[in-house]
């Protein structure tokens, strides 16, 4: 069996456990072994990624309402966002995750404007340029709502400027992301945007690469392997895109990158049947941005 397998069966194990149970093992698991042992506030300089692209297209946070699908751990993404005038963030989140300490290492973070953690990305946002564009962020204008299902925020009809999440797609069963599209597009003021950061990669893949897991079959994988911890749709970045266009937005743009690693692999990998009618560049596609408009 490999690493990435035990992975994935530890976390189907921990998902029979009473679900209360079964997320604090996990939140236990995640704070004393796994990443947030050593907290990096990612949702801080991925915010002002997105709205460097955002603002490209024509949208400024000044005095927005937003919605971000997904809160995480340290709410430093709704915090970045008040930090550039957005007069109301309200972030949803299935379970309750966020962290009273790291929310308070949010706060402290993008107060001090510290350096931000640089991904690889397919393009250079100015970082000293949007850190010098930050105030104090004001956490009285972010509503968290946890336990909370992002398929019924509860908001007005076309009272919304912006929707967004980072990291987060890839995790929601397909029938209900279609579902969350379709409020997206009840809230959204018409010309409102949508921003999705996904990651359509296997996560937590040490000694394994982001495609790995196609290899199996969907039958195996839902039975198996797929969790309610962590659970892994198995998307591809051009699935992400249809979905968003499907549900009646206007996709202005998208980027995505590639696993170079994956791509070698896929030479002498068999490939689950159901994944063989995309190409070798879409299977390997590990990250994307999408923006799309309400008509």
């Amino acid at each position: 069996m490999n690493l990435w397998q035990s992975k994935y069966l530890v976390q189907k194990a921990i998902s029979f456990l009473p679900f209360d149970w079964g997320l604090r093992a996990n939140h236990f698991l995640s704070l004393h072994f796994g990443g947030l042992r050593h907290p990096v506030l990612w949702g801080y300089p991925k915010t002002m990624e997105m709205l460097w692209l955002l603002e490209q297209e024509g949208f400024h946070p000044k005095d927005s309402v937003c919605v971000e699908v997904g809160t995480g751990w340290d709410g430093s993404s709704a915090l970045t966002l008040t930090a550039r005038g957005a007069a109301k963030v309200h972030t949803f989140d299935l379970h309750r995750h966020l962290e009273p300490r790291l929310w308070q290492l949010a706060v402290a973070t993008v107060a001090e404007k510290k350096p931000v953690n640089v991904d690889h990305l397919p393009f250079s946002p100015p970082w000293d340029e949007l850190r010098g564009l930050l105030t104090a962020p004001v956490p009285e204008r972010v509503a968290y709502q946890a336990p909370a299902d992002a398929r019924h925020t509860g908001l007005p009809d076309a009272s919304v400027d912006l929707c967004y999440s980072h990291a987060v797609l890839e995790h929601i069963p397909v029938a209900i992301l279609r579902e969350i599209h379709a409020e997206t597009l009840r809230i959204l003021k018409p010309g409102g945007f949508v921003y999705h950061y996904a990651q359509p990669a296997m996560h937590g893949r040490k000694g394994s690469t982001s495609i790995d897991y196609l290899t199996v079959s969907s039958a195996t994988w839902e039975r198996w392997l797929a969790n309610s911890i962590a659970y892994e749709n198995r998307l591809r970045a051009k699935q992400q895109v249809e979905l968003l266009a499907d549900a009646g937005f206007e996709v202005v743009r998208s980027w995505t990158t590639s696993d170079p690693e994956g791509r070698e692999k896929l030479r002498t990998m068999q490939i689950a049947p159901e994944f063989k009618k995309f190409t070798p560049e879409e299977l390997t596609q590990n990250f994307v941005w999408i923006i799309a408009r309400k008509p």
